[in-house]
């Protein structure tokens, strides 16, 4: 694999099928790997953050190598949240990285996009999470580096 990446913000010109792929595979590196994606509603979905098409209040990139996805975030403004209700925050809300380029820079510059496009909106505040897995310890440091600091935990459940 190449690590030459190149990063390109999300447009509503893009192909869908070859971004929608890329989530597929960005899913089965998550605890959902028993979930399969609707493609068509994932499709709609990604429109929804196209860059040139929503009002501002989503943003998404992917990092691209050799003609494959191998790294994507999205983010978007958060229009209710009890804390923060006096102020503007925002919340990433699919970040991946493939495991071959997860020591090569790739997830800190996704995740600086993301905080720059926070500062432009003027957000004061700004969300981010990940997985429970065998890089919690690594993900906990990029993150105290970058400025973020935790705040809460997250839980799940299927519900039957």
């Amino acid at each position: 694999m190449s690590k030459e990446v190149s990063y390109h913000v999300v447009l509503s010109t893009d192909d869908m099928d070859f971004l929608a792929n890329g989530v597929k595979v960005a899913l089965k590196d998550s605890p959902y790997t028993d979930i399969e994606p609707d493609m068509d509603a994932l499709k709609a979905l990604i429109m929804r953050f196209c860059v040139d098409k929503s009002n501002g209040d989503r943003f998404a990139i992917v990092a691209v190598a050799d003609d494959v996805i191998v790294g994507m975030i999205a983010g978007a403004v958060l229009d209710d949240h009890f804390i923060f209700s006096n102020h503007k925050a925002g919340q990433e809300l699919l970040w991946w990285v493939h495991e071959d380029y997860r020591k090569s820079g790739v997830s800190e510059e996704l995740l600086k996009a993301l905080d720059q496009w926070a500062k432009v909106k003027g957000l004061k505040h700004m969300f981010s999470s990940h997985y429970h897995n065998k890089y919690t310890t690594k993900m906990k440091a990029m993150y105290k580096t970058l400025g973020y600091k935790p705040v809460e935990y997250s839980y799940w459940k299927e519900l039957t």
